[in-house]
């Protein structure tokens, strides 16, 4: 039981560090973006 947790407890933090590492490289130029940061958004 106790490592059946523990794999659970491992993918769960596998899980969230994707979301912020997919966060992290999707929302940085979507911001950018927004507020005309970009020479392309002209």
């Amino acid at each position: 039981m106790a490592t059946n947790m523990g794999s659970i407890d491992r993918l769960i933090r596998l899980v969230i560090a994707s979301a912020l590492l997919y966060l992290g490289l999707f929302s940085t130029p979507a911001l950018a973006w927004d507020l005309d940061l970009l020479p392309e958004a002209d």
